[in-house]
């Protein structure tokens, strides 16, 4: 999974028998944050088409990534 995606958003590992670890990621943080996004917006507001909805949604995920790696620099 890329930088760029914020990584997993919910990671966990499975120990197999052996004690061998294999990582699952799952949903990126980016696609979280686009989920909430999205979700927030449609609840109180549906004029704009779905395409439109999903892509302002990423945008705006886009945007909290970015300002996250401000804050941990």
């Amino acid at each position: 999974m890329s930088i760029k995606s914020g990584g997993p958003a919910f990671p966990h590992a499975i120990v197999y028998p052996d004690n061998a670890h294999e990582a699952h990621s799952g949903l990126s943080t980016r696609d979280y944050f686009a989920a909430k996004a999205m979700q927030s917006h449609i609840s109180g507001n549906i004029s704009l088409r779905i395409e439109e909805v999903a892509k302002w949604a990423y945008q705006y995920a886009d945007a909290m990534l970015a300002e996250r790696e401000k804050t941990n620099d």
